[in-house]
């Protein structure tokens, strides 16, 4: 396959995504592929062509929440400010992101938990790998059971985006609430000498995020340079 038709096809795949991703968000997994095609502009065959079934499509959007696929954030000096940092990143894109919205819902029915592979394992030991080296750090307090803790994470934060529209019609509070779960949990988890260092405001995700976006639309921006002057 010829380098432009690569090109086409990921650009191609990628709108079949978020095509699925809006559906799924309105529909649940009860969504078709008839209003996915609609949405994407394609026909049935242009869906298929990319994905086999609508399971390899929901499968496909979950996996686009997969940790590392797009909720990075920066290495920080304090382990637990980056544990912090994900959690806030998250809640900052899940009013602003139909795929992360689409996945939430889909995670949560139970047709999709039985049969495909959702990112709560992967979230899980992401969040315990976090929370391992924090404790390695010397900034956690003794006894803490890091999977334990970071199952119990995941739940809560699960807890905080399925319920948000119910009592709020809508994710608008979710970054307040998650600051408070993070702000909450601390003394019972973090030595008492960091606590006043990590950063649990509200508007943490946001900032990170946007920091980040800065720093890769910058080495974007730099790289095709320093690839010439390499030549």
């Amino acid at each position: 396959m010829t380098q432009l038709k690569q090109d086409r096809a990921r650009k191609t795949r990628r709108q079949v995504l978020e095509a699925a991703a809006a559906a799924f968000d309105e529909r649940g997994y009860s969504a078709s592929i008839e209003e996915i095609a609609s949405k994407s502009q394609l026909t049935k065959g242009g869906i298929y062509y990319h994905f086999e079934n609508k399971d390899a499509l929901v499968q496909g959007v979950l996996d686009e929440t997969q940790p590392g696929v797009s909720w990075a954030v920066e290495p920080q000096e304090l382990k637990l400010q980056e544990w912090i940092d994900t959690g806030m990143v998250i809640a900052h894109r899940l009013p602003r992101d139909t795929l992360l919205r689409a996945a939430l819902r889909l995670s949560m029915e139970p047709a999709v938990q039985q049969s495909l592979r959702t990112p709560w394992a992967a979230w899980i030991q992401h969040t315990t790998a976090q929370l391992t080296a924090a404790r390695s750090r010397k900034e956690l307090l003794p006894g803490i059971n890091v999977e334990d803790f970071g199952r119990l994470v995941a739940q809560a934060w699960a807890g905080i985006a399925a319920l948000g529209p119910a009592l709020d019609d809508s994710h608008a509070n979710i970054e307040r609430w998650t600051a408070h779960m993070y702000a909450s949990w601390l003394p019972t988890l973090a030595i008492s000498g960091i606590i006043p260092l990590l950063d649990t405001r509200p508007h943490r995700g946001r900032e990170v995020w946007e920091a980040r976006q800065r720093s890769q639309s910058a080495q974007v921006t730099i790289l095709p340079v320093v690839h010439r002057l390499a030549g």
